[in-house]
């Protein structure tokens, strides 16, 4: 079954799967507007020797909008950012931010970029959003639930590909570099 041949309802038991929707909405608003519309930014790897590791306003500005949102909603957890020193929580849960993950792709007006966002219950990863905003898409998962595609017109359960040989996978990356070798 594909992420097309059903329209669910989302679990709505859960305040984090809706504070998630919530934070890809706030990010969304700090992107999207920027997107093709923005320099590069600056090189965070300049002089390391470590090539090209772009920034831009719009990593800054979704992750201080992702930050804000937590301290009103989550303000006991810790949140571990991109762009951002950590913060520490009191309640042994963590955030895990990345406000534009792709930038490379963002600069070059390229829509495959997204937002990352992971929770860390203090035992292991329980809640994730992947937001792609300029392709109106959203994952979304939950531990123990599995996850859901959300776009227009709703949302779906999707699974990992049944593809088991690595000869038949696909994998894509903006860092060829990084298999070398």
């Amino acid at each position: 079954m594909t992420a097309r041949d059903r329209n669910v309802t989302l679990p709505t038991d859960d305040p984090m799967l809706s504070l998630l929707l919530q934070l890809g909405d706030v990010s969304r608003a700090e992107t999207l507007p920027r997107f093709r519309r923005t320099g590069v930014g600056e090189n965070k790897a300049e002089g390391s020797g470590r090539g090209f590791d772009p920034v831009t306003e719009a990593d800054r500005a979704a992750e201080a909008a992702i930050r804000a949102l937590l301290r009103t909603e989550a303000a006991d957890d810790g949140v571990l950012g991109e762009e951002e020193a950590a913060t520490e929580g009191t309640s042994g849960a963590i955030w895990v931010v990345d406000p534009i993950d792709g930038t490379r792709a963002f600069v070059s007006g390229i829509p495959l970029w997204g937002t990352l966002i992971a929770r860390d219950d203090g035992t292991r990863a329980s809640h994730a959003l992947v937001d792609h905003p300029a392709l109106g898409e959203r994952f979304l998962a939950r531990a123990g639930d599995g996850a859901w595609l959300i776009k227009e017109g709703g949302a779906a359960p999707i699974s990992v590909s049944a593809t088991t040989r690595l000869a038949d996978a696909t994998l894509i990356t903006t860092a060829p570099e990084l298999f070398e070798g």
